[in-house]
C-alpha cells in the first residue's frame, strides 16, 4: 500500500514538471515569433525610410540637372547674341586698323577683331598703350584708349624733354613704355635720350655714351 502511494505521488511529480516544462517552452517560442516579428518590421520600415529618402535625392539631382543644362542653353543664347555673327562689314579689318593707328598715333600691335563694343558691332584693334574701337558700319572711332592712357602729346614730350637738356635739336620721338609705364623716348641729334612719361615728367636722360645718368624730375610737367 505504502508503494503504490510512492507510485503515484511520483507519477504525479513527473506529470507536473511535464506541464511547467512545457508551459515555459510554450512561452520563450512566443517571444522568440514576437521578438523575430519586430525585428522584420523594423527592418522593413527602415528599408522603406532609406528608400523614400533616396527617391528623393535623386529627384533633387535631377531637378538640378535640369537647371544646370537650362542655364548652359540660356548662356550659349546669351553669347551668340553678343558676338558679331561672321558676316560681312563696310569697314574691313585693314581700314579700320588705319583709322585706329591714325587716331592713335601709333603702331597696331596685332589683327584687328569684331566684338561687341557697348551694343555695336567693332573692331577692337590693340596698340602697346591700349586698345582702340572702331564701328565696323561708319569707320568712327567708338573709343581711343591710347588717347585717354596719354595725357600730353608727342610735341608736347618732345618741348618738355628739349627744355630740361637745353637743347632742342630734336630728331624724333616715339611711345611705348618705361618700367611698365607708357612714356615718350625723345631722341636728339647728338644722341641723347629723354624718356617722359604720359603726365609730362621727365623719367631719365641717357647720354650720347650709353650710360644712364640719374637725372630724374619729379616734378617737371607740362
Amino acid at each position: 500500500m505504502k508503494t503504490k502511494g510512492l507510485l503515484l505521488l511520483s507519477v504525479f511529480i513527473t506529470a507536473s514538471l511535464l506541464t511547467f516544462t512545457g508551459g515555459i517552452l510554450s512561452v520563450a517560442g512566443k517571444q522568440n515569433v514576437s521578438t523575430t516579428s519586430q525585428t522584420v518590421n523594423q527592418q522593413a520600415t527602415r528599408e522603406a525610410e532609406y528608400q523614400t529618402l533616396l527617391n528623393q535625392a535623386n529627384q533633387t539631382i535631377e531637378q538640378a540637372n535640369t537647371q544646370i543644362a537650362s542655364l548652359q542653353t540660356q548662356l550659349q543664347q546669351g553669347a551668340s547674341a553678343a558676338s558679331p555673327t561672321a558676316v560681312s562689314y563696310p569697314i574691313l579689318p585693314d581700314q579700320a586698323a588705319a583709322i585706329a593707328s591714325n587716331a592713335s598715333g601709333e603702331v597696331v600691335q596685332s589683327t584687328p577683331r569684331l566684338v561687341n563694343y557697348n551694343g555695336s558691332v567693332a573692331y577692337e584693334v590693340t596698340f602697346t598703350n591700349g586698345k582702340v574701337y572702331i564701328d565696323a558700319n561708319s569707320g568712327s572711332v567708338l573709343y581711343n584708349g591710347v588717347a585717354a592712357a596719354q595725357v600730353i602729346t608727342a610735341d608736347q614730350a618732345a618741348q618738355i624733354a628739349a627744355q630740361y637738356i637745353g637743347n632742342n635739336a630734336v630728331s624724333g620721338v616715339v611711345s611705348g613704355l618705361y618700367s611698365g609705364s607708357p612714356a615718350y623716348q625723345v631722341t636728339f641729334q647728338n644722341g641723347e635720350l629723354v624718356y617722359v612719361s604720359a603726365n609730362g615728367t621727365v623719367l631719365a636722360v641717357q647720354l650720347p655714351s650709353s650710360n644712364s645718368v640719374g637725372r630724374e624730375n619729379e616734378g617737371q610737367d607740362d
